[in-house]
């Protein structure tokens, strides 16, 4: 750097000595060597400094200043002489003024005297640091900031992230405590690296402090943890439900599979004397029913409050249908509302017939109840005749007692109240086994003609034999109030057992019970109608 014009002694004091003095505090702040020298002053750790001779300018010289700059990419240290407003900037935008005007050349001769003298000290990597006071912007910067900033970069790339000094005695490892990471003991240096390894106790801490409230979380975090504790025990106790409910689901179904092929499809029976015998020396303990078919038999010697069969094309309905009247031992009409076939407990339960039904041969009404299961087992299937689609695919009901087969085309499907309280204090009891007259019966019909939700076309009369399916209407959605009830009509002897579903037409004027209007904001235009009793 040239001289300026006036070339006058610049006002100013040696400052190689304050120079020293900051990088000797700078190097013991960041482990950095003390075998590096400074040129225009003496080399560190060596004796007084040399004469020093003022720079010759216009301008005073600055007291040098050593800055940690985290602008430097990867952090790292400058050297700044000063940084006032008025005065220039540096090639990267810092203002800089130089302290001495040696020529690059001599800079040079004396930063590789520096670098001679300093070989073999323990500076940053392979090459120990030197300062030297540069006499350009270009020198500077790259003596001063890249130098510096490369080689403090590279000192924290190659640390540890933890060390330890260790004086006189190796660590060995002990619970909750600094455990060596490098098993090779350094007695030379007394020095080994160190990490904290946790005890179990402290490992199993710090998860469960991940999740339960802990001293210290304020009470946003508190929140937090038992929001989430509360969903996570929400997500395993659905998770849990669906998976019983599979379980379930697949369980009631190998057990349909099982009672099934009890039933031959087809029983042929040459000398029907000698297969009783046969099948009465096979069950000693049971007592089979005169006239029943014999198909039956292994069935009923598992259960003998089997009644007979129920089935239905075009859905799952193929059932069992169980029977425990007054005078059974069992002694609860309601008895396989919630047992299996085995008089297990099971919450698909089996159908069953109406307590008042003989069950040995048909009534003029015979009505059978089961479950309308959400994940559609049992009578969930009945569902479909709340449409005329749906009657269409499944228009005829089998029913086989355990002394006869029986087929009845679907004459009606309709909705009604369990209880009094849905109608007013009204309840359609549908469920009547026997009428006290003709006319009564016919009065019944035109009750259920009143509430079925289409015609089917399938036409009645006073001696015809009834069969009413029943189960939960969740039309209705106060709970266990709604039912939904399908009526067949038996067929005829002589009579075609098909059906023209052509024929069915939707009710335009349904009768439904109150709480079916009032849970549907609307007026109930039969509240003072004709209410069918058993007279």
């Amino acid at each position: 750097m040239a001289d300026f014009d006036n070339n006058k002694p610049a006002a100013t004091s040696d400052n190689g000595s304050d120079i020293i003095s900051d990088l000797d505090a700078l190097s013991k702040k960041y482990g950095i060597s003390s075998g590096a020298s400074v040129s225009g002053s003496r080399p560190v750790n060596t004796g007084s400094p040399r004469a020093y001779t003022p720079p010759k300018n216009n301008n005073p010289a600055r007291t040098p200043r050593i800055v940690y700059d985290s602008d430097i990419p990867g952090g790292g240290v400058r050297i700044v002489y000063g940084n006032e407003d008025d005065m220039p900037k540096g090639p990267e935008g810092r203002r800089v003024i130089y302290s001495e005007s040696e020529s690059e050349s001599i800079a040079e001769k004396r930063r590789r005297n520096a670098q001679r003298s300093a070989k073999g000290s323990q500076g940053f990597g392979s090459q120990p640091y030197v300062r030297h006071v540069a006499s350009s912007p270009a020198a500077i910067k790259r003596d001063d900031e890249e130098a510096f900033s490369r080689a403090y970069k590279t000192k924290k790339e190659n640390e540890p992230e933890t060390k330890t000094e260790i004086k006189d005695t190796p660590i060995t490892e002990s619970k909750g405590k600094l455990v060596a990471t490098n098993p090779d003991y350094d007695k030379k240096k007394n020095s080994v690296h160190m990490h904290y390894e946790k005890t179990a106790g402290e490992k199993a801490a710090s998860f469960f402090k991940a999740f339960i409230p802990w001293k210290g979380d304020d009470a946003k975090e508190v929140i937090r943890k038992i929001i989430m504790n509360v969903s996570a025990i929400l997500v395993l106790l659905c998770f849990g439900y669906f998976i019983d409910n599979y379980i379930k689901h697949q369980d009631e179904l190998q057990k349909q599979e099982e009672i099934k092929n009890n039933i031959p499809e087809v029983e042929t029976v040459d000398d029907l004397e000698a297969k009783w015998a046969e099948k009465k020396a096979m069950y000693p303990d049971v007592v089979f029913p005169e006239g029943m078919n014999i198909k039956w038999a292994d069935l009923y010697a598992k259960n003998q409050d089997l009644i007979g069969w129920l089935k239905i094309d075009n859905t799952n309905i193929d059932s069992a249908v169980m029977h425990t009247p007054s005078d059974k031992d069992n002694n609860n009409e309601d008895f396989y509302l919630r047992r299996n076939f085995y008089k297990k407990d099971d919450k698909y339960g089996t159908p069953y017939l109406e307590k008042h039904n003989t069950g040995k041969s048909l009534d003029w009404n015979n009505t059978i109840y089961g479950h309308n299961m959400m994940d559609g087992l049992s009578f969930a299937q009945l569902e479909k005749y709340y449409t005329i689609d749906g009657f269409k695919q499944s228009p005829i009901i089998k029913y086989s007692t355990i002394y006869e087969d029986y087929y009845f085309k679907v004459y009606a499907a309709f909705i009604t109240n369990g209880y009094p309280s849905g109608d007013n204090g009204y309840l359609f009891n549908y469920n009547m086994a026997h009428f006290p007259s003709v006319a009564n019966y016919e009065k019944f019909i035109e009750a259920i003609d009143e509430r079925k939700l289409y015609d089917t076309g399938v036409d009645i009369n006073k001696e015809d034999k009834l069969l009413i399916l029943s189960t939960c209407s969740y039309e209705i959605k106060k709970t266990d109030m709604g039912r939904l009830a399908v009526v067949g009509r038996l067929v005829r002897p002589g009579e075609s057992i098909s059906v023209d579903t052509s024929k069915a037409v939707v009710n335009d004027n349904i009768r439904y019970p109150q709480i079916w209007y009032d849970e549907h904001n609307m007026s109930n235009p039969y509240a003072n109608s004709y209410q069918w009793i058993p007279e």
